[in-house]
């Protein structure tokens, strides 16, 4: 029995001894996951925070967050000293996601849980922060304890995150491109910046209206003018760097005003039908909606294309009034883009005084006594399309506007020229049978078709068209030295952007230096522009005298010092029918020649394109 007793008093403290070793293994790691749970919930209320933070500091200024926050001499110093700890512990040992803008007390502003709610919109946050709007660093006021190590900020904590760093912009030079498509136009910024400011000066009164944005990539325009941009820096900073410390303005020395001037001119938009698809500058073709709302800009001198299934090429001219300058030193075409069929400016003005619709967008109907008299159509259209190339091989009565045709073979005579642009609207295998079916019978004496129920139309190139184009060239919007190559007639593949309208690929080619391209006007049209009357214009052809005063057809109102013609040749009774552009090196886009009704073996044509809804 004794034995027993005494075995039992062993067992028993063993049993009291083991009791006790697990005892104090469970409090030591209920302790441990005490901590651990308090870490993973410091983290994530700090975590969700930053979230709040990099928001704010994106919406704000680096200035506007100054004054929102508490500076630090104002700060009780019990909140002051768990800054002061993190900048003594960097000193010591450094710190992930730290700069040199982070050692500086005068960069933070302090945040009281009330701020923190009305400012940053966080509610029911427990924790006053430090905040570095120049690093979006957070520093709490209180901090939480790992092996007798106070932390203060969740990025240097397990399960912290890392605290990316915004780079300094030093590009002095904001970057955005303008977008215009659907008769609108938008600025697009490059990144979002904190704040835009946009400025639009009247270049009549000179006034200026200003108009702020804030926090947007995107600016939508309403009005054609002169766009001057001023933006804060991507990384939230105010162009005026006098407030800031002295370590934050070495790194900005030298920096200039972050601003662009962009024009910004908002035209019709281009009409197409069937068989017509848009290309890009490279020719490609434009599919979808998002690439079509970069298929232009004509305040960037890129005019619109569209090309026809058998690969000829058209380039939209939108509906204007121009201004030709009485300077004959320096003589410019000053150009007002105007509002689908109406007188009403892009920039949503009246016409100023000076200004004239170009005649080629007009209707003609109600000028009397002669119809038609400046090459007017018989409607008010929003623009028209023309030929990118000269008409270069016309075999079997097909036209081919082709640049890359290496084929010479030409019209030989007006007569031709006119049928065959009259005839394009019947072709199939370009438009469709939904416009060619529409169409019925043999072209008329008077052109036009006894049966003609679409809304496309075709022809040869009047004077008024070819005049609508020199003036849009000329302007602001093309290129004013548009110059001919010097190897004689284009081949088909000669041409570069010199000889462009536009300096580049969107422009119209071969209308200086090209080959003298035959259109519909003259001094005797009878039986040449199927007209039966000689003084009587129409739509697809115009009557001149022997002393023209015609406007809109770059001839009479252009004849200035630096407009004039190289080659001013005005038809006669033997030369009854007019040429534009000129031969060779001689070319000039003002230049004005006649040939013979029944011959024009030597020249060449454009036929255009006017669609009406």
């Amino acid at each position: 029995m004794k034995n027993q007793k005494g075995i039992s008093l062993i067992t028993l403290l063993f049993t009291i001894i083991l009791m006790l070793i697990i005892t104090t293994i469970t409090m030591y790691s209920g302790f441990e996951a005490y901590d651990n749970m308090k870490v993973q919930v410091y983290v994530a209320k700090l975590k969700t925070l930053q979230e709040k933070v990099d928001i704010f500091c994106d919406k704000y200024s680096v200035k506007e967050i100054n004054t929102m926050g508490t500076i630090y001499s104002q700060v009780p110093e019990k909140d002051r000293n768990a800054l002061d700890e993190v900048i003594a512990m960097n000193r010591l040992t450094p710190l992930t996601s730290w700069s040199s803008v982070d050692e500086n007390t005068a960069n933070y502003r302090y945040f009281s849980v009330e701020a923190i709610e009305k400012y940053i919109g966080v509610k029911d946050f427990d924790l006053a922060v430090w905040i570095n709007p120049l690093t979006r660093n957070v520093i709490a006021v209180e901090g939480v304890k790992i092996d007798d190590i106070m932390y203060y900020r969740q990025y240097d904590l397990p399960g912290g995150q890392v605290l990316e760093q915004p780079v300094f912009n030093t590009d002095t030079q904001l970057k955005a491109t303008v977008k215009t498509y659907d008769n609108k136009a938008e600025i697009k910024l490059d990144k979002k910046y904190a704040k835009i400011t946009c400025k639009l000066k009247d270049e009549v009164t000179s006034k200026e209206s200003t108009q702020v944005f804030t926090h947007t990539d995107t600016i939508a325009i309403t009005e054609s003018g002169k766009y001057e941009l001023v933006a804060t820096d991507y990384d939230r900073n105010v162009n005026d760097y006098s407030e800031y410390p002295d370590d934050i303005k070495e790194q900005y020395a030298g920096l200039e005003k972050t601003s662009e001037l962009l024009t910004v001119a908002i035209v019709n938009k281009p009409m197409l039908v069937e068989g017509m698809t848009p290309i890009d500058e490279k020719g490609d073709k434009i599919t979808t909606e998002e690439a079509k709302q970069s298929w232009y800009n004509y305040g960037d001198k890129k005019w619109a294309n569209a090309i026809l299934p058998d690969g000829s090429i058209y380039v939209w001219i939108p509906r204007y009034a121009y201004k030709v300058a009485e300077d004959v030193t320096n003589p410019t075409v000053y150009i007002k883009f105007l509002k689908e069929f109406s007188e009403i400016t892009t920039e949503g003005k009246v016409l100023d005084n000076g200004y004239k619709v170009a005649p080629a967008f007009q209707d003609g109907t109600t000028i009397v006594p002669n119809s038609f008299a400046n090459g007017e159509w018989d409607s008010e259209i929003t623009g028209f399309w023309v030929a990118k190339y000269e008409v270069i091989d016309n075999k079997n009565d097909s036209i081919a506007s082709i640049k890359t045709s290496d084929s010479q073979t030409l019209v030989t005579n007006p007569i031709t020229a006119f049928t065959m642009c009259r005839k394009l609207e019947t072709r199939e295998d370009l438009f469709g049978t939904i416009v060619t079916n529409k169409i019925g019978g043999e072209l008329g004496s008077d052109g036009t078709f006894p049966s003609d129920g679409n809304n496309i139309d075709t022809h040869l190139m009047k004077n008024s068209e070819y005049g609508a184009v020199v003036y849009l060239t000329n302007s602001e919007f093309g290129k004013d030295d548009v110059v001919g190559t010097q190897n004689g007639y284009y081949p088909g593949n000669d041409y570069t952007e010199a000889a462009s309208t536009t300096g580049n690929d969107t422009g119209i080619y071969g209308l200086a230096g090209g080959r003298p391209e035959i259109v519909s006007a003259g001094i005797n049209i009878a039986g040449v522009f199927n007209s039966t009357d000689n003084n009587r214009s129409t739509k697809y052809a115009t009557v001149y005298s022997n002393s023209s005063t015609i406007n809109g057809d770059a001839i009479n109102d252009t004849e200035i010092v630096n407009f004039t013609a190289k080659d001013r040749t005005f038809p006669t009774g033997d030369y009854p029918i007019f040429t534009r552009g000129g031969n060779m090196a001689d070319g000039n886009i003002f230049n004005y020649s006649a040939i013979k009704a029944d011959n024009g073996a030597t020249s060449s044509f454009r036929p255009v394109i006017i669609i009406e809804y």
